[in-house]
């Protein structure tokens, strides 16, 4: 079996190529050039550089392809409406042609969570509604999983969908856990939202990739979308679980979102009014998705069989370990 990874060289890309090539498969690393390719180093892949929004680049990868993992995306909440459609959906149309053109037999599309209205969730599966349209990268998501969901039912590709939890961990992350890490430890102003009282749902990297793996090797997921989460956490005892792997003291910070929602949207429009390429340290988004619960089953995937293999405890000592790996290499 021969499998194309969009993206291969991103955090849980080149964690896919990793279990793909375990599993036997020809792995195939489409890297946008230019980028950092370190992850993929001492790996027994196939790297083609090349841009999903270049469709002939697109193509001499997929020659032989039987499945493909589109991974490749612009995921921030920091941007414009018109570049998010263009890389998220337009990006996914041309990786799509490529593998109906090459004959692959099966699509597995990484979405998000952040297609729902963060306006608090329960215990809520794939069908809860897709009417996250205000922010950008949400709405780029809900049209690139409607652009999924139209070839299968064409007839053209066997899709896939996947959502993973609205936070991944593991060895790899250097935006989320590894800037957590270094707030924690240089004792940089950090904290929550209402106490940390909201929950969320989470994924740890390795046990999200062999999820991926698992549907699209599954004979009952063409055609289907399924939500691949560890579990539900409050943030308080996220930070809690991260403090004591780092051996860090937790941190007690609180504000209320109340508070908190006026005065980032105030920084918000001031970036926006000097046309910031950069987002603010804070976003709407962001103290949005720590205030309200934003909790999602897995039950789906479960009943076709597949279950997480690694704890949350064992997953944060292995990111820890990587953590501080990278410490080490950066004093060199």
């Amino acid at each position: 079996m021969r499998a194309l990874v969009t993206g291969a060289n991103g955090f849980i890309g080149s964690n896919l190529c990793r279990v793909l090539i375990e599993r036997g498969y020809e792995v195939v690393a489409f890297v946008l050039p230019g980028t950092n390719e370190k992850n993929l180093e001492e790996m027994k892949v196939r790297i083609v550089h090349g841009d999903i929004l270049e469709p002939e680049s697109l193509k001499n990868a997929m020659s032989g392809v039987d499945t493909v993992f589109h991974l490749a995306a612009l995921v921030t909440d920091w941007g414009s409406r018109e570049l998010f459609m263009k890389v998220n959906v337009q990006g996914t149309r041309n990786v799509l042609d490529a593998a109906v053109g090459a004959k692959a037999k099966r699509f597995v599309y990484m979405s998000s969570l952040a297609i729902h209205k963060l306006k608090g969730w329960n215990g809520a599966d794939e069908n809860a509604p897709r009417e996250n349209f205000r922010y950008p990268y949400s709405a780029s998501k809900i049209a690139a999983e409607d652009l999924c969901n139209r070839y299968f039912r064409e007839s053209k590709i066997e899709t896939v969908i996947v959502r993973p939890g609205f936070v991944i961990i593991g060895p790899g992350d250097v935006m989320f856990f590894y800037r957590i890490a270094q707030a924690l430890e240089r004792h940089k102003p950090y904290g929550t939202i209402n106490g940390g009282r909201a929950k969320f749902c989470y994924s740890y990297v390795e046990n999200l990739v062999d999820g991926m793996v698992f549907v699209a090797e599954s004979g009952k997921s063409a055609g289907e979308t399924y939500i691949i989460s560890d579990g539900i956490l409050t943030w308080k005892a996220f930070n809690e679980a991260v403090s004591h792997a780092l051996g860090v003291k937790t941190p007690t910070a609180s504000v209320p979102y109340c508070v908190a929602y006026p005065l980032v949207a105030v920084m918000e429009q001031t970036y926006k009014l000097f046309e910031s390429k950069n987002p603010p340290p804070l976003t709407r988004y962001r103290i949005s998705v720590q205030a309200r619960d934003l909790s999602f089953v897995s039950n789906k995937i479960e009943e076709l069989g597949y279950r997480p293999k690694v704890s949350l405890d064992e997953g944060l000592r292995r990111t820890v370990e990587w953590y501080e790996q990278q410490k080490r290499v950066a004093q060199i």
